[in-house]
């Protein structure tokens, strides 16, 4: 199915994907060290985590310049990112929403994609966030969203404590590796409640810990010889320049399954084991059938 997909896209001249696969030269992974558990790459998979934030040196629209300046005691973001639409949500949720936000002394920047009755004052809607730029402003206190990757190396890159409310696929992984880093609070849909979500903001507002957990993190993240835009480019131009790059491919992606597996050597130490349980079930077996009975008729019938 899936080389099907690809025939129609790019014609029926591709070749397989498992072809495609072992002719990879480069692998670009939106991951960072900082972020996961430390494991063994091979040289063609270089990571490029926050290659998307480039530019943060851009303005803010005014009114959201005006509205952070003026938030002294602080703001949090509240975006579910473009995959999950808040407006899509039932009445009742959002109302539990509404009433948390309403119980702190934070000005709440909420993207919400439609027209929305009985605002707190505190609580500003826009249907569309410049989250880069917002989250780069020092008056930001905190990031209430659902895990996404990007919107979770955002948060990493501008050291702000993430609210982590995940809906499906990697966001359950991306808020609970930052719980395990003392960075985050995971709240969950089916346990929603007004006093959950209170309870949350004000826990990674008051308690420093997220505060400075974030910003070591925030620290590692940011601590490379290159940005992630550099890495990513001089790594394509390597691969360019040594005509594919043949000599970082591991020599794994050529090698039959049994003998990636090790199958033929598991065999090897194996065989000579299987051999001599094999002789010794043989003679156990023998000795068996031989019995004293069958002596004492072979004996019989000698005689007669």
């Amino acid at each position: 199915q899936s080389q099907n997909m690809v025939n129609e896209v790019y014609g029926n001249s591709t070749p397989p994907i498992n072809e495609l696969i072992k002719n990879t030269s480069l692998v670009l992974v939106n991951s960072h060290i900082s972020l996961s558990l430390s494991r063994p790459f091979p040289p063609n998979v270089v990571e490029i985590g926050g290659i998307h934030i480039r530019n943060t040196s851009n303005s803010l629209p005014k009114d959201l310049q005006d509205i952070l300046d003026k938030s002294t005691q602080g703001a949090i973001v509240v975006s579910f990112g473009s995959l999950v639409r808040m407006s899509t949500l039932p009445e009742q949720i959002i109302n539990k929403f509404m009433k948390a936000f309403s119980s702190v002394p934070q000005t709440v920047i909420f993207k919400y994609e439609d027209d929305l009755q009985g605002v707190p004052s505190n609580v500003v809607i826009r249907q569309w966030l410049p989250q880069k730029e917002i989250l780069a402003h020092k008056n930001v206190r905190a990031v209430f969203g659902h895990g996404g990757l990007s919107s979770t190396i955002e948060a990493v890159y501008f050291g702000k404590p993430l609210i982590g409310l995940p809906f499906f696929a990697d966001q359950y992984l991306n808020v609970k590796g930052m719980v395990s880093l003392g960075a985050a609070i995971q709240l969950l849909m089916d346990d929603l409640s007004e006093e959950n979500i209170g309870a949350a903001i004000k826990e990674v507002i008051n308690n420093p810990k997220y505060t400075e957990n974030i910003r070591r993190l925030s620290r590692q993240f940011r601590d490379r010889p290159m940005s992630a835009m550099e890495t990513a480019v001089y790594w394509i131009e390597y691969v360019i320049r040594h005509q594919g790059a043949l000599h970082l491919r591991p020599a794994s992606v050529s090698l039959p399954l049994y003998q990636y597996l090790l199958l033929d050597v598991i065999a090897v130490l194996f065989l000579p084991v299987f051999l001599l349980l094999y002789f010794i079930y043989f003679l156990f077996f023998r000795a068996v059938e031989v019995s004293p009975n069958d002596h004492k008729n072979y004996k019989l019938k000698k005689n007669n």
